[in-house]
């Protein structure tokens, strides 16, 4: 789960990043609108429905990331290599 407040605790940004991690939530919010919208909910009893609802689902998600993804990027590209460091910590850390 994307946790910008558990980000900002952890890394401690600076005004810009601040700016960047705000973006990157609000990408994220919309991204999730985006795939509650667009992902097919009801089962479909025959295999060529749930081969293409399954299809469908992967699209969704594929746009969703293409919505996350640059100010991800971007917001990574401001932090320093510690913050890097544990940026990347609190990933693993919800696995």
């Amino acid at each position: 789960m994307f946790r910008p407040d558990r980000i900002a605790q952890t890394l401690n940004p600076t005004d810009a990043q601040r700016s960047a991690l705000d973006s990157l939530n609000e990408a994220t919010r919309k991204a999730a609108d985006f795939l509650k919208a667009n992902c097919p909910t009801g089962q479909t009893l025959t295999p060529p429905g749930r081969v293409s609802a399954m299809e469908h689902r992967l699209n969704a998600m594929q746009a969703a990331i293409k919505t996350v993804q640059p100010a991800l990027e971007n917001f990574y590209k401001l932090l320093t290599d510690e913050q890097k460091a544990r940026f990347n910590l609190l990933g693993s850390q919800q696995s």
